[in-house]
């Protein structure tokens, strides 16, 4: 049995005690499958957190689960208590995968592999770590629509249709932000079909910015599968990027949409690296990895 967050339990979970409301009536029974409908009750009633049984999996699970989720907080602190509760919920998701009859990637799948065949742009004496810190990255072969995007933006003139007609000029660009227009980000009743209805609903600002964090990622479509799945880097980016305006948002911030971006973006210098560098890069990851 384990005592689980409201918002970690998903619908099929096996209540392990009574569930009852704050004044005391009984919500479910002990042994029970919560539905989705338990779910919204629970919030609504200000449930905080409710006994699972088996909800981390079984054994066999939990320590395959375990190991696998280790090496994505190989370089954290371990006693910091936001890691590790992080780490038990984490573990626990990918144990009832396990017991749900999904795999796990294997060891070469999850891991860098050797690009021996991926010729580096960039010579390691211009490369160096103290050379590419002293030095701003080169943005001249970015998209022009970043570049309008920003003068736009910082223009006394900057208008709505202005800022619309440049988004949609680009077909991808104006798909990424309808997507997360659409997205739990914003949470709209409706569909956001258009860039215009976009940018009424979320703002000029915001929906600039976004554009502008959405075209940085862009910039490094073209790094080798070998190195990076850029399908799998842009869905982190975009949950990092969610979790942080979450957190801007529950702490108050103003305008939290630019940590959405700070999120989105805080992986770019891997990307960097990976685009400048893909040999010396996986070189890297090798050695850390073998040597943490």
């Amino acid at each position: 049995m384990s005592r689980i967050s409201i918002n970690a339990v998903t619908p099929g979970m096996i209540a392990a005690s009574d569930i009852k409301s704050p004044d005391g009536r009984l919500l479910l029974a002990a042994g029970q499958k919560l539905e989705k409908w338990h779910l919204k009750l629970f919030m609504g009633l200000g449930l905080d957190a409710v006994d699972i049984a088996n909800a981390a999996g079984g054994p066999a699970a939990i320590a395959e689960a375990a190991e696998y989720v280790r090496d994505f907080f190989a370089f954290l602190d371990p006693d910091h208590p936001v890691i590790l509760t992080l780490y038990r919920h984490v573990t626990e998701a990918v144990a009832r995968k396990l017991d749900g009859g999904e795999g796990l990637p294997s060891l070469d799948e999850r891991r860098a592999v050797n690009v021996e065949h991926l010729a580096d742009v960039m010579p390691m004496e211009i490369a160096a770590p103290a050379k590419l810190a002293a030095h701003e990255t080169e943005l001249a072969s970015f998209p022009d629509v970043y570049f309008r995007l920003k003068e736009e933006m910082d223009s006394p003139r900057s208008s709505v249709p202005r800022i619309t007609s440049l988004i949609s000029r680009d077909v991808s660009l104006s798909a990424k932000l309808l997507r997360l227009a659409n997205s739990p980000l914003y949470a709209f009743s409706g569909t956001v079909e258009t860039i215009d209805r976009a940018v009424a609903l979320i703002g000029m600002d915001q929906i600039t910015t976004l554009a502008l964090g959405v075209t940085a990622i862009n910039y490094f479509k073209g790094i080798p599968r070998e190195l990076v799945d850029m399908r799998s880097f842009w869905r982190h980016a975009v949950s990092c990027g969610l979790l942080a305006k979450l957190l801007a948002a529950a702490a108050g911030v103003n305008h939290a949409e630019r940590f959405f971006v700070e999120g989105l973006l805080h992986d770019v210098g891997r990307l960097i690296l990976f685009k400048k560098m893909p040999y010396a890069s996986t070189d890297a990851l090798l050695y850390a990895r073998e040597n943490r």
